[in-house]
């Protein structure tokens, strides 16, 4: 029950995180400041990160710190393809999962070569007003930052 209650803020706050995370704007200017910022994070942690921040169609950030492994992009490949997916972070569907008792592959056909639900990456809206006829609507696009180390994906 208090595994339950755990699991349940674990979601709530990162529902909120995600919430938090949207940008009026966001392209490659956008993309570096974000990217330095998390590597500026894993330099002061001495964290064996790597980071990635895309664009569904191209990469726009890729930094993989001293001490992180060849590795690292296959992680983020198949984290990205989750929080693309699912429009949710992959540690977001990876604690929902536990607390619904589910696998990947069970809840959302996602097979594990392609796709895991460990904490990394992240979903990034940006939104732009869009006029259709005479209201206002706000049209998504996405991008997505990652993140691994090989102690966070442990933990996972």
């Amino acid at each position: 029950m208090q595994a339950n209650a755990a699991l349940e803020e674990d979601i709530r706050r990162l529902a909120e995180q995600q919430r938090l995370l949207e940008f009026s704007r966001f392209g490659p200017e956008e993309a570096w400041a974000l990217g330095n910022v998390v590597r500026e994070f894993g330099l002061a942690q001495s964290a064996p990160i790597a980071v990635d921040v895309s664009l569904r169609d191209r990469t726009l950030f890729h930094c993989a710190m001293p001490g992180s492994t060849t590795d690292n992009a296959e992680w983020i490949r198949r984290k990205r393809n989750t929080a693309l997916r699912l429009w949710r972070s992959s540690y977001a569907v990876g604690r929902a999962l536990a607390l619904s008792g589910q696998t990947q592959e069970e809840a959302h056909n996602l097979p594990i070569a392609d796709y895991a639900v460990h904490g990394g990456a992240f979903p990034i809206l940006f939104r732009a007003q869009v006029a259709l006829a005479r209201s206002r609507s706000r049209a998504c696009r996405s991008a997505t930052i990652t993140g691994w180390s090989p102690t966070a994906s442990r933990r996972s």
